[in-house]
Order: structure tokens, then sequence, then C-alpha cells
């Protein structure tokens, strides 16, 4: 019984948090904002180059040791170039499109 009270209380609790995130954003200011979006772009793309660099590794090793055909690291490469297009095609929409 205790376990599911302490549980409503933390849903509340993150309720509350939520709800007040717009009106602290707001207090900060629109430059730290932006500062800080931009710096999670630049990790959050940083993260995901190395993860496909190190799918496109893996891809690559087990064509070596013959697990799968060098097609099937041809397709994983254009999985990978597909993504990017579409991170830039986004980001280029934004650009005309957006705000």
């Amino acid at each position: 019984m205790q376990n599911v009270k302490s549980v409503e209380w933390l849903k509340k609790f993150g309720l509350v948090i939520f709800l007040m995130l717009p009106a602290l954003a707001q207090a900060a200011g629109l430059d730290a904002g932006t500062s800080a979006l931009s710096s999670f772009q630049t990790w959050l793309y940083t993260i995901l180059g190395v993860g496909a660099t190190c799918f496109l590794v893996y891809k690559i090793i087990q064509a070596m040791m013959d697990s799968i055909g060098w097609m099937q690291v041809a397709i994983s490469v254009g999985y990978v170039a597909l993504a990017g297009a579409a991170v830039v095609l986004a980001t280029y929409a934004w650009s005309i499109w957006g705000s």
C-alpha cells in the first residue's frame, strides 16, 4: 500500500514539474534556451554519428567473417545515408517554412 502512494506522489510531482517547464523556460530568456538547444543538437548529432559509424563497422566485420554478404553492407550504407538525408531535408524544410 505504501508503494502505491509513493508512485502516485511521484506521478503528481512529475506532472507539476512538467507543467512548470514552460514558465521556467520563459524566465531564463530566449538566448539561454537557444544556446541550450544548440548544444543539445550538437551533442545529439555527435552521438548519432558515432552510432551510425559503429553500425557500419559492425556490418563490415560481419561481411569480412562471411556472416552476411557485401550487398547487405551496401544496403546498410544506404540506410545510414537515408537517415542522414532525412535530417538534412527536415532542417532545410524548417528553414523554408518554419519560424
